[in-house]
C-alpha cells in the first residue's frame, strides 16, 4: 500500500527524546497540485515499516489536515477503494438456519462511517459488534419466504458499497 503515497514522508519527532507530545498538534501537508481534483478522497496516513494507518483529516484551504497525537512518519494517500461485506453464517438464495444474520464489515484505509440495512425494501436494525467488525440481524425481521437484505456501507471518505442478497426463512 505504500505505493499509493501521494506526497513527501515527513518524519516528525523531537531530538533527541523519545516522549510522546503531550496535547494534540495540527499537521498540515499541501494537497499535491496534479492531484486536486481527488481532494476529498485524501487524507494524512502514518507509516511504519511498510503499513500505513489512517489519521482522521479533513481538507482546509489547499492543505490536507489532521490533529495528530503521536510523531512519526506522515505523508497524503488516497482512499477510493469502498468498503466490503461477507456474509459469516449465510449464503445467497439459502434457507436461513441460525438465530441471526451475521455479516462481516471491513473498510480497508479510512475505516466504516455509517452502514444502513434493509430487508424487503424497509430500513432493519441492524446491531454493529465492534469486537467482530461484523452487524447482525435479527430473523424475526424476515418474513416466512423469499426475503430481500441490502446493506449500504459508507467509509469515512464516503466510498460507498451496496450488497444485496436473497435469504430464505
Amino acid at each position: 500500500r505504500l505505493t499509493a503515497l501521494l506526497s513527501d514522508v515527513y518524519s516528525i519527532k523531537l531530538a533527541n527524546s523519545e516522549l510522546p507530545p503531550h496535547k494534540s498538534f495540527k499537521l498540515k501537508i499541501r494537497i499535491p497540485d496534479n492531484y486536486r481534483n481527488l481532494k476529498d478522497k485524501m487524507l494524512i496516513v502514518s507509516t511504519w515499516g511498510n503499513k500505513i494507518y489512517a489519521q482522521p483529516s479533513y481538507i482546509e484551504k489547499g492543505f490536507v489536515t489532521a490533529d495528530i497525537r503521536t510523531f512519526g512518519n506522515f505523508a497524503v494517500s488516497l482512499d477510493t477503494v469502498a468498503p466490503t461485506a461477507t456474509p459469516v453464517n449465510f449464503k445467497d438464495k439459502t434457507a436461513v438456519k441460525s438465530n441471526s444474520l451475521e455479516i462481516k464489515i471491513s473498510d480497508d484505509l479510512s475505516g466504516i462511517a455509517e452502514y444502513h440495512c434493509y430487508v424487503n425494501s424497509y430500513w432493519t436494525l441492524a446491531d454493529f459488534n465492534g469486537k467482530t467488525s461484523s452487524i447482525t440481524v435479527k430473523p424475526e425481521n424476515l418474513n416466512i419466504g423469499e426475503n430481500s437484505l441490502k446493506l449500504v456501507i459508507y467509509d469515512k471518505l464516503r466510498n460507498v458499497a451496496e450488497y444485496e442478497w436473497t435469504i430464505i426463512r
